[in-house]
């Protein structure tokens, strides 16, 4: 078998693509200069904590606690897509 690695030159396409183009094409841009590629990425700390807080209050709670586990992921899914973005659009500090 002699087949060679392309997982580098992969391109991700899905439903979503085109709209997640446009979000980052407007988003960027319009993000201040102290917003870094490391602080986003920081950022998924504070929704893991949230993901699972609101686990455990919707397991003794309501489950309507779930709603808000499912607007943790959309905004880590978004902070993904602008880290992506603004780390090949932004030049490093210092």
């Amino acid at each position: 078998m002699t087949d060679t690695f392309a997982g580098d030159k992969k391109v991700g396409s899905s439903l979503l693509s085109k709209p997640e183009r446009l979000f980052v094409d407007w988003a960027v841009p319009k993000l201040p200069q102290w917003i870094t590629s490391r602080g986003l990425t920081m950022m998924t700390v504070l929704w893991s904590a949230g993901i699972i807080m609101t686990g455990y209050l919707a397991s003794t709670e309501s489950f309507g606690f779930l709603w808000i586990i499912s607007a943790c992921i959309f905004y880590n899914g978004s902070r993904t897509l602008l880290t992506d973005r603004s780390a090949s659009t932004k030049t490093p500090a210092g």
